[in-house]
């Protein structure tokens, strides 16, 4: 089983940019670029946009030049990688997620890694999130095992890197998302049984907080910059909040919904498609076509998306060439001549 980040009918792809740019009509802009591994999971560096890594079966891929060029590490035991993430507050701490129960750390910049533990009641881990001020604070998201009785679901915490952890709340429930406020890991969003919950104390308590006319939630994120800003996907389209969920307005609409992504780079604007890519330059106001349909690769399934200030990937499979990593380079602000 590949990861998804959205319903096995739908495929979605979201993510956020901070330049400006827009797609020629008809003029492929995708490129392929490696790694020689079949990947189903990425990241970047926050501090450094041309470091990249890419997860495979037992294989981590690092660029150190956009894509131009890979490493790869071995990680024997490293099974359907469904996240990888790049510690915010100190870059060579990187973890790598397995959908079988599988949790790698590497505090080399991914030369070396490191099995950790995952919670022994945790059954299926779908998502992994790292506090933005500790690269040891991380928030799991789990679904259930169900065989005479569900168990095993939940938001899960460790302050140690994954040497221990405790249960946070939604107890023996699906959970496929978690994001997490970047000012304080005491704020918690997480995507569970089609809704979205909210935690302001570390999961004591939590509150639903879904769009009322949104339908099934899909992935929520919070802005980097402003979080009191944050997005949904759901079944309906994208909504945005600018109260930390206590109000709702739809930004996109669509019949399958979407997936977004935001960058740790600054960015507040987005790019959103259920059947395509769109890039919008307003926050959502407006949208333009990025060119999937038009590209004349043969796309199959859609697994991640992610953002440097200049270029967009995303992890698809190809026909003949599953689990690629696909960049788009953004052009830059035409700037007005002298005089004109």
């Amino acid at each position: 089983m590949r990861f998804t980040q959205t319903s096995a009918t739908v495929l979605a792809l979201g993510l956020a940019v901070l330049w400006n740019g827009s797609a020629a009509a008809g003029v492929n802009r995708w490129t392929v670029i490696g790694p020689p591994a079949d990947i189903s999971a990425m990241a970047i560096d926050p501090h450094n946009p041309k470091i990249l890594y890419g997860a495979g079966a037992e294989t981590v891929a690092r660029s150190d030049d956009g894509g131009a060029t890979w490493t790869l590490t071995p990680v024997p035991g490293l099974l359907e990688p469904s996240a990888i993430r790049v510690a915010v507050s100190i870059s060579s701490t990187v973890y790598a997620l397995g959908l079988t129960g599988d949790l790698y750390r590497s505090t080399t910049a991914g030369t070396s890694w490191v099995h950790r533990s995952i919670p022994t009641a945790a059954q299926f881990p779908n998502d992994l999130q790292v506090a933005a001020t500790n690269d040891s604070t991380i928030v799991l998201a789990c679904s259930n095992f169900c065989f005479l009785g569900c168990s095993g679901g939940g938001v899960f915490r460790s302050d140690n890197g994954g040497g221990s952890w405790r249960g946070i709340g939604l107890k023996d429930v699906n959970v496929q998302h978690v994001a997490l406020d970047p000012t304080t890991s005491q704020i918690i969003y997480a995507v569970s049984q089609s809704r979205l919950m909210k935690t302001s104390n570390g999961g004591g308590s939590w509150k639903e907080i879904s769009p009322s006319s949104g339908g099934a939630i899909q992935d929520v994120v919070v802005d980097p910059v402003v979080p009191s800003t944050i997005y949904a996907a759901s079944e309906s389209g994208i909504f945005r909040s600018a109260d930390s969920g206590q109000s709702w307005e739809m930004i996109r609409a669509s019949a399958y919904g979407a997936v977004i992504a935001a960058p740790a780079y600054g960015s507040r604007q987005l790019f959103a498609s259920a059947t395509g890519t769109v890039l919008s330059l307003d926050e959502g106001h407006t949208w333009q076509d990025l060119g999937t349909a038009s590209s004349g690769l043969s796309f199959g399934s859609l697994w991640q998306v992610a953002v440097t200030p200049s270029v967009c990937y995303m992890v698809s499979d190809l026909r003949g060439a599953p689990g690629q990593i696909l960049a788009y380079e953004l052009q830059a602000p035409r700037r007005r001549a002298a005089g004109k």
